[in-house]
């Protein structure tokens, strides 16, 4: 028995196991056992008409087979179920799938639902070993499919520069957005098609956002759920699965259900929405002349600044991060960067200044220039408590506003070592975090009460004030003689006796 064989006797089992997603069909084009679901199909049917499509699904939900498909249908030029895109060759096309581990691809696409599909003799499979790639060519068409392991992004972005695809797939989500817009950059001069299936436990906070904004008409975010699939039609299957998923924290939970992105169990800072983001910039209550600011500051000398700017609302004392990013200094000497900041909030009526102490370079230079800066007292000892101190306050007394999307991307990938519960991932990375950790740790107090009494009023109270004082300075000084003459008198009754 051949492999292609062994693959469709496999993939009957599994049709017959009901474990199988839909979208099946055979070489000749007819459907097994089901069709599409209304996901799949909306992707396809807008396939060669939206250029970057975004499919984020939870598993068994059939994001993998409907990769599978679509590749198989392009390499035989089968536009009976897919839509021909424009710039699409009568033969000869060029495809790249990327994935995690060639392994992975060959067992979960290209076996199952790739090669059972065409008859024997119809591909040429060539596998290099050395480069962890494979390339499937559709010997009538010409057509040929790359793929490769992102597993070492760095490498596999050296060995497909220069590509010019038609189409091109990334199946689960690589760890760098620049990755993807590699993959990007290998269907943009051709106008081809690119598919991206990501399950959402897993999350690169750069590319969430990225696939979040998407647009039409260029771009599409497709949210699949795990009802799509038939099988989980029936209560009994899906009541099955929510009491399998019991056990699981929300986050996690609802990713796995409805294909939300899954909040980190280890996130220090896990963002909501209704509670700690607000729209206070563009509220008629804001004013940047009027309402007291706080400038944080996290300097370097080489790298990235983090700058976080808060107001402070005069009727609720609250504090609001209306402002946070970053910028590059490019070898920028402190002595650049303190006017280059004061630039920046010149706007704005500060009343604090706040910065990391370990950069006195910064520090220094903005003395001589007669401007004063807070540090927090013993950073790198109070580290976990002045974490602990963002979490106490977020959402009571400090909140973000929701155009700080810098800040909020990097709260949202802020969480801690699962080796280690008291280190941060990357801590290094996180410049505008720890300016606005700063900043929280060095808000100054509410503004003392105006007082509104009259000269005389004043002139009484501090008369009063004063004969009070004396009163009890003299009550004092009457209960300390007192002790002394009951000391004395005890005193001289011991020696008596």
């Amino acid at each position: 028995m051949n492999i292609q064989e062994q693959a469709r006797q496999l993939l009957r089992k599994r049709i017959r196991d009901r474990i199988l997603d839909p979208s099946l069909v055979d070489n000749q084009g007819n459907y097994i056992e089901t069709s599409l679901h209304e996901g799949q199909q909306e992707v396809v049917n807008e396939f060669g008409t939206v250029q970057y499509q975004w499919i984020i699904s939870p598993n068994r939900v059939g994001k993998t087979n409907l990769l599978g498909r679509i590749v198989s249908w392009l390499l035989a030029n089968n536009f009976e179920q897919l839509p021909r895109p424009k710039n699409w060759p009568k033969r000869d096309a060029k495809m790249l799938v990327a994935t995690q581990s060639r392994g992975q691809f060959d067992e979960a696409v290209a076996d199952p639902f790739i090669i059972p599909f065409f008859e024997a003799g119809e591909l040429k499979i060539e596998k290099n070993s050395a480069k962890q790639t494979v390339k499937i060519i559709h010997k009538k068409t010409g057509n040929h499919l790359l793929i490769y392991s992102f597993n070492d992004e760095k490498k596999t972005r050296a060995l497909i520069q220069g590509l010019k695809c038609h189409f091109v797939a990334v199946d689960e989500m690589p760890k760098t957005l620049s990755f993807i817009t590699e993959l990007q950059a290998r269907v943009s001069d051709k106008k081809g098609q690119f598919l991206a299936t990501f399950t959402p436990l897993v999350v690169s906070m750069d590319i969430k956002k990225k696939v979040d904004n998407a647009e039409l008409p260029y771009e599409k975010k497709y949210k699949w759920n795990l009802r799509m699939n038939p099988i989980y039609a029936d209560e009994e299957a899906y009541a099955e699965r929510l009491y399998s998923y019991r056990h699981l924290p929300e986050g996690e939970r609802r990713a796995r259900l409805f294909g939300d992105w899954a909040q980190m169990d280890l996130s220090v800072f896990p963002i909501q929405e209704n509670v700690h983001l607000v729209d206070i910039v563009n509220s008629p209550r804001y004013n940047q002349q009027t309402w007291r600011h706080v400038v944080s500051i996290d300097p370097a000398s080489s790298s990235k600044v983090g700058l976080t700017l808060f107001a402070e609302s005069p009727d609720t004392h609250a504090w609001y991060v209306v402002k946070a990013f970053k910028f590059n200094v490019n070898g920028m000497p402190a002595s650049d960067q303190v006017p280059h900041v004061e630039g920046l909030i010149r706007d704005y009526y500060i009343v604090r200044r706040v910065v990391d102490s370990a950069d006195r370079n910064f520090v220094n230079e903005a003395k001589k220039v007669g401007i004063h800066y807070y540090t927090p007292f013993d950073k790198n000892g109070r580290r976990l408590e002045m974490i602990e101190n963002c979490i106490d306050k977020l959402g009571k007394s400090i909140f973000i506003d929701s155009s700080a999307g810098d800040l909020l991307d990097e709260l949202s990938n802020y969480r801690w070592d699962s080796n280690d519960p008291t280190k941060i991932v990357n801590s290094k990375r996180y410049h505008i975090t720890d300016s606005w950790r700063y900043g929280v740790d060095c808000l100054p107090p509410p503004p003392a009460a105006r007082d509104t009494r009259t000269f005389d009023e004043i002139k009484v109270a501090h008369h009063e004030a004063k004969l009070a004082k004396q009163w009890r300075r003299e009550e004092a000084k009457q209960k300390q003689r007192g002790r002394r003459k009951l000391f004395n008198f005890s005193k001289a009754l011991r020696r008596r006796r």
